[in-house]
């Protein structure tokens, strides 16, 4: 399911960066924002991935493919392993600080539970967009739902939750700057399979 999840985080990526869920919920809604609804390119910009394991590489694979500059930061891949894969590799503040989206793919331990909180989002750069297909404990949500209301992080793409299903509440989901998807980074006929 690796391929499927490392497409999955690319589709996230794309959706959150051209605003496509918001448009396609206006336009059934009767409604035209074009002006509204501007979005960003991503060739040419800056993709942090956190965790260089198989989904990470394959995720970094396909955003060269699309022009992207990718760095990242993983303390169990030797510099000459990232240089093999033409991945820039940094610290963590390092990546944070020069990434225009932030990809993450980093496994549940005690290091990684609620890597990005408040202390860490101020050491990201202002517009920030923040993709998450790995696990749903490494964001804490009250603190990405406030930076994103705040304007220091552009959007979100979160595709694991804490709790699944989230509580249906949690305030982070009536977010509209936050694309969504039920776990479905593995869920294609070629994955199942």
């Amino acid at each position: 399911n690796t391929a499927a999840t490392a497409e999955h985080t690319i589709s996230m990526m794309l959706a959150l960066a051209r605003n496509i869920p918001q448009a396609t919920a206006s336009m059934k809604d009767g409604k035209w924002l074009k002006k509204e609804l501007v979005g960003v390119e991503i060739a040419g910009k800056t993709l942090g991935i956190v965790g260089l394991g198989r989904i990470g590489r394959i995720v970094a694979d396909l955003a060269m493919g699309l022009k992207m500059k990718v760095i990242a930061a993983d303390p169990y891949i030797s510099k000459d392993a990232a240089d093999r894969l033409n991945v820039g590799l940094v610290t963590l503040d390092a990546l944070f600080a020069r990434s225009d989206f932030i990809s993450l793919h980093v496994p549940k331990l005690k290091e990684t539970i609620n890597m990005i909180n408040r202390q860490a989002i101020p050491k990201m750069k202002p517009g920030v967009r923040i993709i998450n297909c790995s696990r749903g404990e490494v964001i804490n949500l009250d603190d990405l739902d406030a930076a994103i209301e705040a304007g220091h992080v552009g959007g979100a793409a979160l595709d694991v939750f804490p709790k699944e299903p989230p509580d249906p509440g949690l305030k982070i989901l009536k977010n509209p700057h936050v694309v969504l998807s039920p776990h479905l980074g593995a869920s294609t006929g070629e994955a199942q399979e």
